[in-house]
């Protein structure tokens, strides 16, 4: 510890040094600053974790695991003491230098493990006094049937038991801040109310000091650990979710229970592992379709074009003009078309270099992806920040008629770019569009906007079939991200009941020179072919969702029939974002009010 305090600056030594004696925390100033009690401590020993740690432990019969809730508590107290009037300026200072030392992140790993050192400690005396009491033990020597109370965790009553440093990461990676919890008297009652309860009712006895915690919390209690998705290891993906779901400050899709697999943050936190990642990827994979032989012998002609010349020449001769079939040839059509419109851009040297605004890409390169969707029956593509329907739906799920209070104005839709509908209002895919990447755009339209809008799509899709387990299981939403000339198809589908899972693609350019067609824009037309593919089967699949006999003659009754399905699938949509940027506070329970005395 001594080695700890010379390693902070030296303007901070005189501060940490300047009180000395028997000073402790008074009653009458605890009252006032409302502080718990934690510091009880001689001043001079408040930068040593090992004591305060200790002290801590000394004065409560009721602990949890999480070290991060004592170290929020000390970090509060201290912050009120240093910016406190009623304190003396010395004791301010001495309150802030210490402060100071507890943000060093090698003292907080320090304190960390201390902590977990000591409750094992501290949970051995504990559990030793609890079998001496009810005579499960004779003398000093244990039976077999001593407390052994942490299932898979080490023995308790090892003499070489040594902190678990996965165990500390745990709770240091994760920087979530508890907030200060009730005085030992309340702790203890609260502690004794619990245990008189089942374990099922403690759980959903759990209540949260904020919405956004409570109603994730809320839908994890809607799952019914058959329907969970496990792992061939056991593992629920949605328990994996939850837990690390609960410790975020920040909101991730984990809350909305959508599943990317290549998120960097499942390996970093250590919530799920690579093997474990790629078994997610693998079950029921996204099926893509290849194009046909013919379509991929049409790109083909065009593989050897190196200037513009040749490819003006290619597009004049279109041997299907003669007989043309909308049926056979509007894909070959489209291939033509699309080249022909990229064609005046190559000519003049320059024109992608420039930075131009999104509309641009809109209407100069993108609307490839119009062109080609709308030669499907009954899809359109809308553009220009359009309202989502699907999005709508669960804005206003919840909406009541009016009672005690007047009735609420309906919510709009959240906004895209681009919306891939069927019918008009069913939706069968979103996009999102920005005219570069600055890193940021990426995280945010593709990391949370775009899968939020698709997973509202999905569920939108789920209702029209009537939550058909077969038919949830093959359906998909399609999520197009644009910027500037790179393209990036993302395809989020429902594997396994609960959890929404997102595949996403490599990026597909559209490339500076004519000399790159073969490479960058062949590909990226055959990609949109298969999306057209997909958007298809997704478009048959809807439109015979049911037998149409069978669907007429139990119209009625399906209409009364709400199926588990039904009523649980809505209820586990997306999270509604939090309004400080996304951030939430941690976890706290209610019935952990901070005491006032």
């Amino acid at each position: 510890m001594a080695e700890s305090s010379k390693n902070t600056k030296s303007t901070k030594k005189p501060l940490l040094k300047s009180l000395k004696g028997s000073f402790t925390i008074t009653d009458e100033l605890r009252r006032m600053l409302q502080l718990p009690k934690v510091l009880r401590l001689e001043v001079k020993y408040w930068p040593n974790p090992e004591l305060v740690i200790a002290d801590y432990f000394s004065s409560l019969t009721n602990w949890g695991s999480n070290p991060n809730f004592l170290y929020s508590i000390l970090m509060n107290s201290l912050s009120k003491i240093s910016s406190s009037d009623e304190c003396p300026a010395s004791l301010k200072s001495y309150a802030k230098a210490v402060l100071e030392r507890y943000k060093n992140s090698t003292i907080k790993r320090e304190f960390f493990e201390e902590y977990t050192r000591q409750e094992r400690l501290a949970t051995l005396k504990k559990e030793e006094n609890k079998a001496i009491t009810e005579g499960k033990i004779t003398g000093a020597k244990l039976s077999r049937q001593g407390a052994k109370n942490f299932g898979d965790r080490q023995n308790i009553f090892d003499d070489s038991f040594e902190v678990d440093n996965s165990f500390v990461d745990n709770f240091f990676n994760a920087e979530f801040e508890n907030q200060a919890g009730e005085g030992e008297e309340e702790e203890k009652e609260e502690k004794e109310k619990e245990e008189g309860e089942g374990e099922e009712g403690e759980e959903e006895g759990e209540e949260y000091d904020n919405d956004f915690l409570q109603t994730f919390h809320s839908k994890f209690l809607l799952m019914k650990n058959d329907k969970k998705w496990m792992l061939s290891d056991g593992t629920y993906v949605e328990d994996k979710l939850y837990n690390f779901g609960m410790h975020c400050s920040f909101e991730h899709l984990c809350h909305s229970w959508i599943l990317d697999p290549d998120d960097k943050s499942y390996l970093l936190y250590k919530v799920f592992s690579e093997k474990q990642l790629k078994e997610i990827k693998a079950i029921k994979p996204v099926h893509i379709p290849e194009i046909s032989d013919e379509l991929a012998d049409y790109l083909n002609k065009f593989n050897n074009v190196k200037n513009t010349s040749d490819l003006r020449q290619l597009l004049m001769v279109r041997s299907f003009y003669q007989c043309y079939d909308p049926k056979k040839h509007a894909d070959m059509d489209w291939i033509c078309r699309t080249l022909d419109n990229l064609l005046p851009l190559y000519e003049i040297e320059g024109n992608f270099k420039r930075a131009n605004n999104e509309r641009w890409y809109q209407n100069r390169i993108w609307t490839m992806i119009d062109k080609l969707l709308e030669t499907v029956q009954d899809v359109s593509v809308v553009r220009g920040e359009v309202c989502s329907y699907a999005s709508s739906i669960r804005r206003n799920k919840d909406r009541l008629p009016s009672s005690l209070e007047k009735l609420t104005n309906k919510k709009m839709g959240h906004r895209q770019d681009l919306i891939i509908r069927r019918n008009e209002t069913l939706e069968l895919g979103v996009g999102e569009e920005k005219s570069y990447d600055n890193n940021t755009n990426m995280i945010l339209e593709r990391g949370m906007k775009c899968p939020k809008a698709m997973k509202d799509t999905l569920l939108q899709l789920f209702e029209n079939v009537n939550y058909d387990s077969n038919l949830r299981k093959s359906l998909n939403v399609i999520g197009l991200l644009t910027f500037g000339l790179t393209l990036y198809i993302d395809i989020l589908d429902n594997p396994v009941n609960y959890t929404c899972r997102i595949t996403r693609s490599n990026n597909f350019t559209v490339p500076y020179k004519i000399e790159d067609l073969s490479e960058n824009i062949l590909p990226l037309l055959s990609a949109l072919l298969s999306l057209k593919s997909i958007i298809t089967n997704n478009s048959i699949m809807l439109s015979s969702s049911q037998d149409a006999r069978q669907k007429l003659k139990s119209s009625l009754k399906r209409s009364f029939n709400n199926t588990e399905d039904s009523r649980v699938i809505p209820k586990i949509s997306c999270a509604t974002t939090p309004e400080d940027n996304g951030r939430f506070v941690s976890v706290t329970r209610k019935n952990q009010k901070r005491r006032e005395n």
